[in-house]
């Protein structure tokens, strides 16, 4: 998304400060509760157009109707209006003080239109490459040379979505020179984990303080980690690799497992752990089951597919994975705000007012979510 569109603000996750984008400058006044963005000027569409404010107008308000299903949108429940000032800027009028609005800026989700969008054209944004063929398995992008910014210097990129002998060009029959490298492999790391979700918007164990120090004190990272190996590369006890770090999770405690079942008053029914069969899941959801038997805790295992996206409200617990954006503030934030997160929806309604309560407290911030984040770990704790 974010080679073919452009957003109004980067963040730079290596310094950890915000950069200029589509807009070169920005400014807030608090008596209004408004931001004021100044757009660069000729920047060019991969259609020909010139991209104004009008495009970025058509953005935000199709985020908040016709896009109002996507997770982003959530994010922007407070913004009252934007306001065209000229063809070069433009504004953002909230219903409270929001000093967080240019991180959520950042998101690919805030990728600007053009205001002539329709859902089925290819896309046409303002970034780096312009798609030239999009299939269901297929995307070739080609560098734009009008882009606002440094032209790529690879010329065309060629993506498969998923195996295929039908590769275009003849890529695979492709001759290779005596001194090219048959491939290139990149490694990019990215913050995210694998975590078990209990269902609070169903009664049942789940809902049993008991039944869920037992699930707690039963599953140990490290040993899952070292005995199933694959892709898992630390144990997790946050979303956040450096916290996961930080806390020693070798201890396993089967005993003080076996004590809270009972004291759940657990009767051998069996719990219901659903799980999404990638990335792994179905091995780490055995893993978990064939725990859970040496307490006399029987698990049945569901895997979550695209059609059985309704049922999951049927399970008690759920294995979930999560990979966050680059910048790991503004990906944790739409992990607890919007709908569209499987986490919100286990949440009972009680759950979600603290969790909103919290929230509110981030867009007083500019860009320090995690100093706050570590400061409220501390104060709870």
């Amino acid at each position: 998304m974010k080679e073919i569109y452009s957003t109004l603000v980067t963040y730079d996750h290596r310094e950890q400060k915000l950069s200029p984008g589509l807009a070169y400058a920005w400014n807030y006044d608090n008596n209004e509760k408004k931001w004021t963005f100044y757009l660069r000027k000729s920047v060019m569409f991969h259609r020909g157009e010139i991209f104004t404010a009008a495009d970025v107008k058509f953005t935000f308000e199709y985020l908040l109707t016709v896009g109002k299903h996507t997770s982003i949108t959530p994010l922007l429940d407070d913004l009252l209006k934007v306001e065209i000032n000229d063809e070069h800027t433009i504004s953002f009028y909230f219903k409270e003080q929001n000093l967080f609005f240019p991180r959520v800026l950042t998101s690919f989700h805030c990728s600007v239109l053009h205001h002539s969008y329709k859902k089925h054209n290819l896309p046409n944004g303002t970034g780096p490459f312009r798609v030239m063929e999009h299939t269901k398995h297929f995307i070739r992008l080609v560098a734009f040379d009008s882009y606002f910014r440094e032209r790529p210097l690879i010329d065309s990129i060629d993506i498969w979505m998923q195996k295929s002998n039908d590769a275009p060009n003849n890529a695979s029959t492709l001759e290779i020179g005596e001194k090219q490298q048959k491939s290139v492999i990149h490694k990019q790391k990215l913050e995210g984990s694998r975590f078990l979700l209990f269902n609070q918007t169903k009664n049942g164990y789940q809902s049993n303080s008991y039944f869920r120090l037992c699930i707690k004190h039963l599953i140990n990272p490290s040993h899952l980690v070292n005995e199933l190996k694959g892709n898992r590369r630390i144990p997790a006890t946050s979303f956040l690799t450096p916290y996961s770090k930080k806390v020693n999770s070798d201890s396993q405690h089967l005993d003080i497992a076996e004590n809270y079942l009972q004291k759940s008053h657990y009767a051998g029914e069996i719990i219901k752990l659903y799980y999404f069969n990638l990335n792994e899941g179905y091995e780490s959801a055995c893993w978990i089951q064939k725990e859970a038997k040496k307490i006399g805790l029987n698990i049945s295992l569901t895997p979550i597919s695209h059609d059985n996206h309704e049922t999951i409200s049927n399970s008690d617990f759920v294995l979930l994975s999560v990979i966050l954006d680059r910048d790991v503030e503004v990906g944790l934030y739409t992990l607890f705000k919007s709908d569209h997160s499987f986490i919100r929806n286990f949440f009972h309604d009680e759950t979600k007012k603290i969790i909103d309560t919290e929230l509110a407290f981030m867009k007083l911030k500019k860009n320090k979510m995690k100093e706050y984040l570590i400061s409220y770990k501390l104060k709870k704790s």
